[in-house]
C-alpha cells in the first residue's frame, strides 16, 4: 500500500516533470530566437547612402547672393574668355555638351537688352565656362560630374527669374552668376558632408551591431544548457518512475 510519503513524493515529482518540460521548452524557443537575432546582428551591414546628391536651390543661396559687397569676388577669375588659367587648354578640343548648355541657361540672364547680348556673346563661351569650372572644381575624389548636373539643375531652374537683370552693370552681373555658381558649390560640399556623415555613424551602428550579435551568442549557450539541463532531469525522473513500475511487477510475480 502506498504511503502518504510516496503519494507526496509522486506528486512533487510530477510537478517538476511538467515544470522540467516546460522549463526545457521556454529555453529551447529562447535559444532560437536569440540565434537568430544574434545571426541578424551579426551579419547586420551599414546602409551606405550612394543615392545622387540633391540639387541646390535657389531659395537656399539667393539671400546669399542679394544683396552683395559690390567687391566682392569669390574667385581671381570668371567666366568670361580671358582666364588667368595657368594651364593652357587644348582649344581644338571640343568641349562638353554640358558647358554648351550650361552657357544657353546663363544667357538668359542678358537677355534684356542688345548690350547685354553682345556682352554675353563677346564674353562667355562654352569653352570659356569649361576652364573656369575645371580650373577651379574639379579634383581628385570630387563628384564633378554630378556637380556639373547641379550646376544644370540650379541654372534651369532661376533661368526665367529677373533677379539677375535688375542689376545694371553687366561686370556686376557676370559676378553675380560666377558667385551663385560658388554657393552652388559651397551647398554641394556641405551636402556631400552631410552624407559622409550619415555613412559614417551607418558604419559605427552596424559594427556595434556585429559586436552585440557576438556577445548574444552566450545567451544562446546559456540557455542550451538550461535546456539540456531539464532534459537530463527528466531523463532521470523517467528513469525512476519505470523503476518504480517495474518493482511491483516484480513483486507480484
Amino acid at each position: 500500500m502506498t504511503t502518504l510519503f510516496e503519494k507526496i513524493e509522486n506528486i512533487l515529482i510530477a510537478i517538476s516533470r511538467y515544470f522540467l518540460i516546460v522549463f526545457g521548452a521556454l529555453s529551447l524557443v529562447a535559444a532560437v530566437i536569440i540565434l537568430i537575432y544574434s545571426l541578424s546582428l551579426i551579419s547586420d551591414s551599414p546602409s551606405i547612402d550612394k543615392s545622387k546628391i540633391q540639387e541646390t536651390s535657389y531659395s537656399s543661396i539667393k539671400e546669399e547672393i542679394f544683396p552683395r559687397a559690390k567687391n566682392n569676388q569669390i574667385r581671381n577669375n570668371t567666366l568670361n574668355n580671358t582666364t588667368t588659367n595657368n594651364e593652357v587648354t587644348d582649344q581644338t578640343k571640343p568641349v562638353a555638351k554640358v558647358y554648351s548648355e550650361l552657357r544657353a541657361l546663363i544667357a538668359f540672364h542678358f537677355d534684356d537688352s542688345q548690350d547685354a547680348k553682345s556682352f554675353i556673346a563677346n564674353n562667355i563661351t562654352p569653352r570659356s565656362i569649361s576652364d573656369y569650372l575645371i580650373s577651379n572644381y574639379q579634383s581628385r575624389d570630387f563628384p564633378y560630374d554630378e556637380f556639373l548636373s547641379n550646376l544644370v539643375s540650379l541654372f534651369t531652374e532661376i533661368k526665367d527669374l529677373k533677379d539677375y537683370e535688375r542689376v545694371g552693370d553687366l561686370n556686376s552681373r557676370l559676378e553675380l552668376i560666377t558667385e551663385t555658381i560658388s554657393l552652388s558649390y559651397l551647398d554641394f560640399l556641405d551636402k556631400i558632408a552631410e552624407r559622409e556623415e550619415e555613412n559614417a555613424q551607418a558604419v559605427i551602428a552596424s559594427a556595434a551591431n556585429n559586436v552585440k550579435g557576438t556577445s548574444y551568442l552566450t545567451y544562446v549557450l546559456f540557455a542550451l544548457a538550461f535546456y539540456a539541463g531539464a532534459v537530463l532531469y527528466l531523463m532521470i525522473f523517467k528513469v525512476e518512475i519505470d523503476l518504480r513500475r517495474i518493482s511491483p511487477a516484480i513483486k507480484d510475480k
